[in-house]
């Protein structure tokens, strides 16, 4: 372990960090990193990222900061699939229906989880994460694969497309759509620029193809094509839930309550979207709710920066939430056996190797992620440096990481060669600069204040990276 020193924004994980990091997840235990103030998070997955190969899901505080995180790690590792988790703008227990967008988005990350993509590395704010979603084997025991020469009918499939979500029309014309006419099923998937024609002869399935309803053409021909759950809920469940609720003719509510719940039953049935969808999301899913960490392999990483503020914040919206659901039942506004909703802060404790970033010691940490054993590891710092007047002073320089023509990368300006530390004398005080070489005859002066915004670049596959143009948008 390396000396525990005062905190300093600057300092990188060292090789002997790395170390120790890299042993405790091989003996599947979790690590407490400390001394990494809330400027220095993501200098210090820069650094730390590439000397990882597993799938990765970082949890940080806010969506604003989950969004410029991803976008910075798009940058650093273009060869890696970064994904940002939405998290929904309806709140719990409101009258709403979820964003499409959204949902897609989110059981799209899902899916690449449950896949194993290893180099796949999802950036998440907490609210997203305390979100349920669909129990990741829900997930995987709902997606159907269908090849040409098949023994299906058309009729079969269209009930399997409605047990994921998609809805029965006469014309295909959004996503979500399903239509059947004899012995031809289109179905339009999220994502997908076209329909895709599934084309039967008999009870077998002749062939599989993108189809363009405006121009009756058929595009492209394909082998084979799997379609996947289109909602955060177990679809297979809702005609059970549809005949309850249709059999209770007093759910203990309130009269425009009950009103109001009897008018959901129609658009229901049609697999249609409605204000009051998300409230009938939660009575299809299992009890208590699954999350996406659920879905992180288990050789996967899980990070999470400022855990006690994380702690904290989820702590506090399942209180509230529990309020307002108590509350809620307590007026009529919803039936007493509505289940909770969010994904509490113990919940959150995952059977993976856990990294927790921190400047302190949590104090929640025991609590965070009971299970597992933790290691405290504090990131060495670099010694205080005071500058002088005298000449003396011009020949010290501050202890930096980088070696001369090394690739470096600057948090918003992008990658360049270091070059040195050079001095300037500004206000009377000799000050030291880092100086960076980028494309062309592009040169930045970084001061000490914000040494802590540059890295060593990390992609070791790429030897050679392309340099930064300095004012432009490729950065």
């Amino acid at each position: 372990m390396e000396q525990s020193t005062a905190p300093n924004r600057f300092a990188p994980p060292s090789a002997l960090t790395h170390a120790a990091l890299g042993s405790a997840w091989s003996a599947g235990q979790s690590m407490l990193v400390t001394g990494v103030a809330a400027s220095g998070h993501t200098p210090f997955l820069l650094t730390l990222l590439p000397h990882t190969a597993n799938a990765t899901v970082i949890v940080v505080n806010t969506e604003a900061e989950a969004h410029r995180l991803a976008t910075i790690l798009r940058r650093a590792f273009p060869k890696r699939m970064v994904r940002d988790y939405p998290a929904h703008a309806v709140y719990p227990y409101e009258t709403a229906s979820y964003e499409s967008a959204v949902v897609r988005y989110r059981l799209v990350v899902l899916a690449e989880l449950l896949a194993g993509h290893r180099d796949t590395i999802v950036v998440a704010p907490w609210r997203a994460i305390a979100q349920g979603t669909v129990a990741p084997a829900v997930y995987q025991a709902t997606q159907r694969t269908y090849r040409c020469d098949d023994a299906l009918d058309p009729v079969t499939m269209t009930a399997q497309c409605v047990a994921l979500g998609y809805q029965l029309v006469q014309t295909v014309s959004q996503p979500g759509d399903v239509r059947r006419h004899g012995g031809v099923v289109d179905v339009y998937q999220d994502g997908e620029p076209y329909p895709i024609r599934f084309d039967f002869f008999g009870n077998q399935l002749e062939s599989i193809a993108h189809f363009d309803p405006r121009r009756h053409l058929i595009m492209s021909s394909l082998p084979d094509h799997t379609l996947t759950l289109r909602v955060e809920a177990d679809w297979r469940k809702q005609p059970a839930l549809l005949e309850r609720l249709r059999a209770s003719a007093d759910l203990g509510l309130r009269e425009s309550a009950q009103q109001e719940w009897e008018a959901f039953l129609d658009p229901f049935s049609h697999n249609h979207a409605f204000p009051g969808m998300s409230l009938l999301h939660p009575l299809l899913n299992d009890t208590p709710p699954a999350s996406l960490l659920d879905a992180l392999p288990a050789d996967g990483l899980l990070v999470f920066v400022d855990p006690d503020t994380i702690v904290s914040q989820v702590t506090d919206y399942a209180r509230r939430l529990e309020t307002q659901r108590t509350r809620l039942i307590h007026h009529g506004m919803l039936p007493a056996w509505y289940p909770d909703v969010v994904v509490g802060a113990r919940r959150l404790a995952h059977a993976v190797p856990t990294l927790l970033l921190a400047e302190t010691v949590p104090t929640q940490a025991v609590n965070f992620v009971a299970v597992q054993p933790y290691h405290h590891h504090t990131v060495a710092s670099a010694k205080p440096m005071t500058l002088g007047h005298r000449a003396a002073d011009a020949a010290t320089e501050p202890p930096v990481p980088f070696t001369l023509g090394q690739y470096v990368c600057h948090i918003d300006h992008g990658i360049a060669v270091f070059e040195g530390v050079v001095t300037q004398q500004i206000a009377g005080a000799l000050k030291p600069y880092l100086k960076l070489r980028y494309a062309g005859a592009d040169r930045l002066y970084v001061p000490e204040s914000q040494f802590d915004r540059v890295t060593t670049y990390g992609d070791p596959s790429n030897a050679a990276p392309q340099l930064t143009v300095l004012g432009t948008r490729n950065w």
